[in-house]
């Protein structure tokens, strides 16, 4: 009985609070679908907006209690839409190289062959809800970012950061594109185990 109460009590905070996260959120995706379209100036002010942004609903989620399944979800969308939309939209300037893009894809690449391994071909999201966030997952968010910051910012200092910026960003997505993909096998193994 007061477990089922608790229940309620924090299904209840999750539906009146956990709209703020889930719009700061939304705006991120809102973000990077005008990225491509607006004037180069404004790059630099999405991405650094983008980045407060994902602090800031983080720290709503956990100071309101208002984490929520959706909140789980689009959260890590918004991040990745948001630094696939500054790629795309610096490839295309000719800012960074195509190659270069790919490299620093490569974990989302992997979380994405994972999701849709689960959900579409076995339909089943409990191994890909598994995967809890690596640390090596989050250094290379970390590593993008300021890879990407030193594409944009031009000064002579930051400009001498970004090939040395770029080998750390590159290996450190091919280290967790490797890490998230053997969590996956593995929690398949377990789950066979225990069928078996």
């Amino acid at each position: 009985m007061v477990e089922q109460q608790q229940t309620k009590a924090i299904e209840a905070r999750t539906t009146r609070w956990g709209t703020a996260p889930n719009a700061i959120s939304a705006a991120r995706l809102v973000a990077a679908a005008v990225m491509p379209f607006v004037e180069e100036r404004w790059w630099l002010s999405i991405l650094i907006a983008g980045a407060l942004s994902d602090w800031l609903d983080g720290l709503l989620a956990k100071r309101l209690n208002a984490r929520s399944t959706m909140g789980q979800i689009l959260d890590p969308i918004a991040d990745k839409a948001l630094f696939l939309s500054a790629l795309l939209t610096l490839a295309m300037a000719h800012r960074i190289e195509w190659w270069q893009m790919g490299l620093i894809m490569l974990r989302d690449a992997a979380v994405l062959v994972v999701a849709l391994f689960a959900g579409l071909w076995r339909r089943d999201w409990r191994s890909f809800k598994r995967m809890k966030p690596l640390i090596i997952g989050k250094a290379t968010t970390v590593l993008v970012f300021a890879w990407l910051l030193s594409v944009l910012v031009h000064a002579p200092w930051v400009e001498a950061m970004r090939m040395p910026l770029f080998v750390m960003t590159a290996v450190s997505s091919a280290m967790a594109a490797g890490a998230y993909l053997q969590r996956f096998v593995f929690a398949l193994i377990e789950e066979r185990r225990q069928v078996g």
